[in-house]
């Protein structure tokens, strides 16, 4: 059995933020788990697929992912790697000063909830998170500047998924045809996470989900809130950045392995993403 491994790297006053790695083999059900705190995940590596009452969805790291205290879910890995997320546990106080804060992230029925699942993440907030993490590492380090750090950056993904969560709700298609469309899109990540790191043209895309190029691209891009392609360069572009800290790679090389045409493209697309070149990731190595 293979036990997921969460390592803490800083307690707060009212949260904690650690990393949360696995490598559970793919498809093979690793049974009910349920979180002790409202939890905000941000995905670094590899991908997996969360099933809850009786819906899935599917977490990469171009997207941020949402648990809600004591909710059961399960946690399936379509391909191999595991997956390795940072994680930001909230306190209930934390949850109660964020809901009076008006974010429009929380149902307010009984208990706050998060109201959607997951959302996409711009480049600029996984670069920050990616930044804070780096920080953390240091001998030496201003508790206040982490406290601050840590409180922005809830805030402005918090802010983000509010404005997604606007957008969304003015495309949403029936209950029924939402879960045949989920399914499909599903079907196309799976294909785009197998053959990310190669040219792939949207016909093969759209002929992995099953359905025509022009139906497909709406429809992923009502699932997943981007176009299909800005989501492949998304994700090139943060296994890029985590092969960019894995070593002293040639970034030529990198731009090759991750499916970039040369690496002029990966650099441009890497500043337009993050705000920053290749190069100036390689100070967090040290």
């Amino acid at each position: 059995m293979i036990v997921p491994r969460y390592r803490i790297l800083r307690h707060g006053a009212d949260y904690s933020i650690g990393v949360w790695t696995c490598h559970h083999p793919p498809r093979e059900a690793q049974g009910e788990e349920r979180s002790a705190l409202h939890s905000i995940a941000l995905p670094t590596r590899g991908v997996y697929e969360r099933v809850f009452g009786g819906s899935r969805d599917f977490i990469d790291a171009t997207r941020v992912a949402f648990f809600n205290a004591a909710e059961p879910y399960e946690v399936l890995h379509p391909v191999e790697g595991g997956d390795t997320s940072t994680v930001i546990e909230l306190s209930a106080t934390l949850v109660e000063n964020l809901v009076s804060a008006g974010y429009e992230w929380t149902d307010t029925a009984s208990e706050p909830h998060f109201a959607v699942r997951s959302a996409p993440l711009p480049g600029r907030l996984f670069h920050r998170h990616r930044a804070l993490l780096h920080s953390l590492r240091k001998d030496h380090i201003d508790p206040l500047e982490v406290c601050q750090s840590v409180y922005c950056l809830i805030g402005d993904v918090l802010t983000e998924v509010g404005a997604h969560r606007a957008v969304s709700a003015r495309r949403l298609p029936s209950a029924r045809q939402a879960r045949i469309e989920r399914a499909a899109v599903f079907r196309a990540l799976e294909f785009i996470h197998a053959h990310f790191r190669q040219p792939i043209t949207l016909a093969r895309i759209a002929a992995a989900a099953a359905y025509s190029p022009f139906h497909f691209l709406r429809m992923f891009q009502r699932e997943i809130g981007v176009p299909v392609h800005r989501y492949v360069i998304r994700l090139r572009l943060r296994i890029t950045y985590e092969e960019i800290l894995d070593g002293p790679h040639d970034l030529s090389r990198i731009a090759f392995n991750t499916g970039f045409s040369s690496h002029s493209h990966m650099t441009e697309s890497f500043r337009r993403e993050f705000g920053l070149v290749p190069s100036q990731v390689r100070s967090f190595r040290h």
